[in-house]
């Protein structure tokens, strides 16, 4: 019975990692590129996904740090809350991210489509505070400056894009 329980829990596992793995790849393809991705372009890009777990009150992003990740969470919940608005007010507005949802890949493909510089990462301006265990995907900034981002030609809001890099 052990035994048989043990190999549920693995079978369970794999399905559900095969599930976001599918997931994933789906939200790859949608990112708006110059040119549609190829499954090698999709395989590039996983290739330097990184798994990573947050323990519970931890801390992923923190206000006033350099946002130097981005990441797709594949279980748990995460609250983004920022402590003070523009002005210097204190704020206590929080949504939370869960599994299925990106964080800061907005801000990082924008600054990727405009320097690219280590010297000039974007600083975050919200916190994001794990409620429940979160297993993710990140991509780091490190790893970002090995793909192409560009601005879209095409884009009336000038929304960045992805061009992979041939090696």
């Amino acid at each position: 019975m052990i035994a048989t329980d043990h190999i549920q829990h693995y079978l369970i596992s794999i399905n559900v990692s095969i599930l976001v793995l599918f997931l994933l790849i789906f939200v790859i393809k949608n990112i708006q590129t110059s040119q549609a991705l190829s499954d090698n372009d999709v395989e590039t890009i996983c290739k330097y996904l990184k798994p990573v777990i947050y323990p519970e009150n931890s801390y992923i992003i923190q206000q006033g740090e350099p946002l130097d990740l981005m990441f797709f969470i594949t279980d748990g919940i995460a609250w983004k809350y920022s402590s003070f608005n523009s002005v210097g007010n204190f704020r206590a507005n929080t949504s939370p991210i869960q599994k299925g949802d990106f964080y800061g890949n907005e801000e990082l493909l924008e600054w990727a489509s405009n320097c690219n510089s280590l010297s000039n990462i974007p600083i975050s301006t919200i916190n994001v505070k794990v409620h429940s265990k979160v297993e993710a995907l990140a991509l780091t900034v490190k790893d970002l400056r090995n793909l192409v981002f560009t601005p879209s030609e095409s884009s009336s809001a000038g929304a960045p894009i992805i061009r992979i890099k041939v090696e």
